[in-house]
């Protein structure tokens, strides 16, 4: 099993979760909302083999990795985009902004 690497960040209204996939297709990689996380998942198989004159190299590699990653308070599950662009999959997630709860305390003496 391996992590790709993610980025999570706010941006202009959009939660966004970058993954760095190098090398796979979006046939081999899964994004879904599940209760409230995001979820992306896949698996990576690579087949290499090399022949010479003298010699024959062949080697195998694979992996399945599974992140996921807890979605803030108003995400808009509906309205999610993915897009998978030179092994770079980003995912944005409109998020209304929320103004935080505030409240002033005050400061009594003694």
């Amino acid at each position: 099993m391996w992590a790709p690497p993610l980025e999570v960040k706010h941006k202009d209204g959009n939660f966004v979760v970058t993954a760095e996939l190098p090398g796979l297709t979006k046939d081999e990689i899964r994004v879904e909302v599940i209760e409230n996380a995001l979820v992306i998942e896949g698996e990576r198989k690579r087949e290499t083999e090399e022949r010479g004159a003298e010699f024959y190299r062949s080697e195998r590699y694979y992996g399945r990795f599974h992140r996921s990653i807890p979605l803030p308070k108003g995400a808009q599950a509906d309205a999610i985009k993915a897009e998978l662009t030179n092994g770079l999959l980003e995912v944005v997630i409109p998020v209304p902004e929320l103004k935080p709860a505030t409240r002033e305390i005050p400061i009594g003496t003694k």
